[in-house]
């Protein structure tokens, strides 16, 4: 009797193609969340960090051991608590402005967007927030708001130095409003 020979089924074939699939689609997912310029963290249904990537931990000056298991609801800057909450309503949250974490009181400001994570039935599992720093943004915009605004004082100040004197054409200085 000799040996049977194993052909792979069809069948067999694209289970082996999902799963390959399935692992590289993991492959990518963790590329992108190990090394996204923006800090990106999962949550739980009791709006506990349950993962971070180390741009959170960097931005928030902080070790990733004070982050994870943080439930946020008892964090004391409440500012961000509405868009986790939007999210584990099953909306997308967003929320910009300035912020203070509570874990090493940095301050800055963020643009933060949370969105729900369901699992196969539609039940909603969690979250995930994705961090932006926009601290320098800000500042710049404020710079420029400043100065626009000495512009704006200067410039007035010229008007209104040239049209309360003028010149007449017989050489006399006269006011004007």
């Amino acid at each position: 009797m000799g040996k049977k020979l194993d052909i792979p089924s069809e069948k067999n074939e694209n289970q082996t193609k999902k799963s390959v699939e399935c692992i590289h689609g993991i492959e990518q997912y963790k590329l992108l969340f190990e090394n996204s310029p923006l800090g990106i963290f999962y949550f739980d249904t009791e709006s506990r960090i349950t993962s971070c990537n180390d741009k959170l931990v960097e931005l928030l000056k902080t070790s990733r051991e004070q982050l994870i298991n943080l439930d946020m609801k008892s964090i004391n800057d409440k500012s961000i608590l509405s868009s986790i909450s939007d999210s584990l309503n099953g909306k997308h949250g967003f929320y910009e402005g300035s912020y203070r974490s509570t874990v090493s009181n940095v301050y800055g400001y963020i643009s933060l967007r949370t969105f729900p994570i369901t699992n196969c039935e539609g039940d909603i599992t969690g979250g995930v927030g994705i961090v932006e720093n926009i601290t320098q943004h800000h500042q710049v915009k404020e710079a420029l708001i400043a100065s626009e605004n000495r512009y704006k004082i200067l410039s007035n100040l010229t008007t209104d130095a040239a049209s309360i004197l003028t010149i007449e054409p017989d050489g006399t200085l006269n006011r004007k409003w």
